[in-house]
């Protein structure tokens, strides 16, 4: 990841978190999935890249929604305002 902070590729960066992550959910791995999501939204909010953001906002909503707590809400809230921003600026 290096490479891509130092050329400040955010757009990549939150992809490669987000590939990582759902390496990470496809063995099992739930608080290393959590915590590359969470990099992954981070990291294009930084960059304010909506689709992406939309993307790892609805993937931590998946992780979380069956532990029931209140980062379920959160990122289910943040994918619904994403969601709006997105087609609002599409008409």
């Amino acid at each position: 990841m290096t490479i891509l902070t130092s050329v400040d590729d955010l757009n990549h960066l939150s992809e490669s978190y987000q590939g990582i992550a759902e390496i990470y959910q496809h063995t099992g791995k739930k608080d290393s999935t959590l915590q590359y999501l969470r990099y992954a939204y981070a990291t294009a909010q930084k960059a304010t890249l909506a689709t992406a953001m939309l993307k790892a906002a609805t993937m931590l909503v998946t992780i979380y929604e069956p532990l029931s707590n209140d980062s379920t809400l959160k990122y289910l809230k943040l994918s619904v305002a994403i969601k709006d921003s997105i087609f609002n600026q599409e008409k």
